[in-house]
């Protein structure tokens, strides 16, 4: 793993060992070009095979959609049951087992969720589509980041703050990887709940079940927020 969950995958910028990781990998798993740019190059000239998570065209935030990863969870077995036959059995028995685990993930959130769909939110970057549509969550009023390499203009807050003053109480996500001064100056003199939305699992620890701790984690914290908003 080359990026750690603290930093934005938007910010990351190469180093020379981990160039070297990826040129004496086997096997490559990315994101893709629209997620993690900075490996381009470096992926494009790598030895081993390389599973990209995505094509171009798609939302490059795969991960917040329980639904995709299924979808990705299938393809990711059948290629390594394919470089790496003699343990395709393995692979494909890991997979069945993370699939359960997902339709567990997607009945915990849609049950944790149904109650506050509605209630109205503002993520700190347009990164939640999928996590919106897998769990009925209705109530966006838009992102202060919409472009996830600048900060947006003023015209764009303007209108942000105008949405939020005309839903009312409203949550306010920042996010740990990428902080911004600028939430307190949208939030000023407006009725906002402060909620941090982790996307990438900052705060959880790396390993087999870090999948499942992120997303119970970052459904747990719009949970948390959503109904402090729900309490008119």
């Amino acid at each position: 793993m080359l990026i750690s969950p603290a930093v934005s995958v938007h910010d990351y910028a190469l180093k020379p060992s981990d160039a070297l990781k990826i040129d004496s990998a086997d096997v490559v798993f990315w994101g893709g070009k629209r997620l993690e740019a900075a490996l381009a190059k470096s992926v494009s000239q790598a030895k081993g095979r390389v599973f990209s998570a995505m094509t171009e065209r798609e939302d490059p935030h795969f991960w917040l959609s329980p639904e995709r990863m299924k979808k990705i969870t299938r393809e990711c077995a059948a290629f390594l049951a394919e470089a790496d036959s003699d343990n395709a059995r393995t692979y494909r028995s890991n997979a069945d087992a993370f699939l359960k685990r997902i339709d567990a993930l997607l009945a915990f959130g849609r049950r944790e969720l149904a109650t506050f769909a509605d209630a109205p939110f503002v993520v700190f970057h347009d990164a939640y589509e999928g996590f919106e549509r897998d769990f009925a969550l209705r109530g966006k009023k838009g992102a202060v980041r919409t472009d996830e390499h600048r900060e947006s203009g003023a015209g764009h807050l303007i209108r942000l703050r105008a949405a939020m003053r005309g839903a009312g109480k409203v949550c306010l996500f920042s996010e740990p990887q990428m902080p911004s001064k600028r939430l307190s100056v949208l939030a000023e003199d407006l009725p906002v709940v402060f909620g941090t939305a982790d996307p990438l699992g900052a705060s959880v620890g790396v390993g087999k079940d870090f999948y499942d701790a992120m997303m119970k984690n970052l459904i747990l914290s719009f949970k948390k927020c959503l109904s402090e908003v729900a309490q008119r």
